[in-house]
């Protein structure tokens, strides 16, 4: 397990580009496997899920991106690939990371 930054630019408000390192908080590897993961108590609200979301979006390569949250139901992969996995299918299903 890792913890890891990844470089994302973005223009604030002022039009000003500004150099940020969101974090993925967990980086598991298995063999030539990678995920990358992310708790979040709650995605309710569309503030909280950008944060959550950021660093995932950010990362340029193939590996899994998943999105662990309490408030997530039935689990489901969204647009842009990333997994969203509910707290209980995750502790409770061995295999909830291969979705």
């Amino acid at each position: 397990m890792d913890v890891g930054n990844v470089a994302v630019t973005e223009t604030g408000s002022t039009g000003v580009r500004v150099q940020k390192n969101p974090e993925i908080v967990f980086i598991a590897r298995k063999g030539n496997r990678m995920n990358y993961i992310q708790p979040a108590l709650s995605m309710d609200d569309n503030q909280k899920s950008a944060a959550v979301l950021r660093s995932l979006m950010a990362v340029g390569d193939f590996f899994k991106k998943v999105v662990i949250s309490k408030s997530c139901g039935k689990s489901w992969t969204d647009n842009a690939g990333i997994l969203r996995l509910g707290l209980i299918d995750f502790l409770t299903d061995e295999q909830s990371l291969d979705r």
